[in-house]
């Protein structure tokens, strides 16, 4: 007989297209949406922006160069020196350094122009650019009076942005902000003596190479949000099947089961069972058509299964514990407010929506402590690669889970004098 309460759910579900429709299109057009949409951010690429600089050089550094070397000569004894300081130049000359390893440099080279101008052009160049930087006369000599004689000369470079770029005027200033500051080290290993290589380390050439210890397999947006959105929808099996019930009960079916000389507890087990293959269900359609259609894969299938059991279990709990307070109450009021309201904080505390547990500690620990959100961490996990033993903390988590609900279900549903 519970068999047959189980295909009776089956069959309901089965004649409303619509719920059908919610529970696995929904999902679907949700993993697209969001895994198009938001795999740039996830996937941390580079934003797909062109850029063009223009320079405008008011002097000449080959002979601003020239000018410093020869005072040098005239200054300096020692031809040991000016030696030294001729063969830097290729690597000190602020505007070389400015086109070849700020603007120039291996990251943005596919992304940024570079031109050069002259004043004349200015003014159309404001407007076919994404930024012009002025560069005054003397500046080349003056940096490099700076550097080797330790002068203090005030130096800037002036910066015209076009507004309908923002984004990549943005970008340029980020740029010369960097290029600034490594003229400041520049400055600071010159006046005392220091080895600019190591001021400009993050610590790599200190401590040696660094190797990443945790070597698992990227996640890509498509396969969070495909994971995020199915362990989200899958609550709605608990809401849909307990709203189905308590029509039953409204339409005065399960008390003709009652009579039929059914007992209620096979009535129970079978909402229970229903709650726990219509979950088991909903998520395979899911994550078969994100393999076929996204190439959503897991590294091993089995342990996928063995979870998604687990996470079938605590759902099975869910449902039958809102079927039996709906019961108690006569009312179904806590499964709108669950389908309406607490299925999306959960969803946004879990991470359904965002991973927002990276940016907090406690809304992480708070999502784990709910099904979906406890769930979708172990599933990134297997999707990484790791073994089934590593995400066994989640299993007893979900089947505890299920099995108190469970408990809690027995002992709020209505004995049959209170049924009615």
């Amino acid at each position: 007989m519970v068999w047959t309460i189980v295909k009776k759910q089956l069959l309901l579900l089965w004649r409303n297209p619509l719920h059908l429709l919610l529970l696995l299109g929904l999902p679907i057009v949700l993993i697209f949406i969001l895994g198009t949409g938001l795999s740039g951010l996830m996937n941390q690429e580079t934003p797909d922006v062109d850029i063009r600089v223009a320079i405008l050089n008011h002097g000449d550094e080959k002979q601003e160069i020239a000018r410093f070397l020869k005072e040098m000569e005239e200054t300096v004894r020692e031809q040991v020196s000016i030696t030294e300081i001729e063969e830097s130049m290729d690597n000190v000359a602020p505007m070389k350094m400015l086109e070849n390893e700020v603007l120039g440099n291996d990251a943005l080279k596919e992304m940024i122009e570079v031109g050069y101008i002259k004043e004349k052009d200015k003014e159309a160049a404001l407007q076919d650019y994404t930024a012009v930087i002025e560069i005054p006369e003397d500046f080349t000599y003056h940096f490099l009076q700076n550097m080797f004689l330790e002068n203090e000369i005030d130096l800037e470079l002036v910066v015209h942005g076009n507004k309908e770029s923002s984004l990549g005027f943005s970008i340029v200033q980020s740029l010369l902000q960097r290029f600034e500051e490594n003229y400041a080290l520049g400055q600071l290993s010159a006046n005392y003596d220091l080895d600019e290589h190591v001021l400009q380390s993050d610590g790599e050439e200190v401590f040696g190479e660094i190797t990443s210890v945790n070597q698992e397999k990227p996640v890509q947006a498509k396969h969070y949000y495909t994971v995020a959105m199915a362990v989200m929808n899958v609550l709605f099996i608990a809401s849909t099947i307990s709203f189905y019930t308590f029509e039953e009960k409204r339409l005065l079916v399960f008390d003709r089961i009652l009579l039929a000389n059914v007992s209620r507890w096979k009535y129970f087990f079978g909402i229970f069972l229903s709650g726990i293959i219509l979950a088991l269900v909903q998520l395979g359609i899911i994550f078969g058509f994100s393999r076929i259609f996204f190439g959503v894969s897991w590294p091993n299938p089995s342990d996928m299964m063995i979870f998604t059991f687990a996470l079938s279990i605590a759902i099975g709990g869910l449902t039958v514990f809102l079927t039996s307070i709906n019961y108690r109450l006569h009312s179904e009021v806590v499964t709108t407010i669950f389908s309406s309201i607490i299925i999306y904080v959960m969803a946004l505390l879990g991470g359904s929506f965002f991973p927002i547990g990276q940016f907090s500690d406690v809304i992480s620990s708070l999502g784990n402590v709910t099904p979906n959100g406890a769930a979708l961490s172990a599933y990134l996990n297997l999707l990484r690669g790791n073994s089934l033993a590593s995400v066994s903390n989640y299993i007893y988590f979900l089947i505890g889970f299920g099995l108190v609900f469970l408990l809690l279900a027995m002992m709020t549903f209505p004995k049959r004098r209170e049924s009615r």
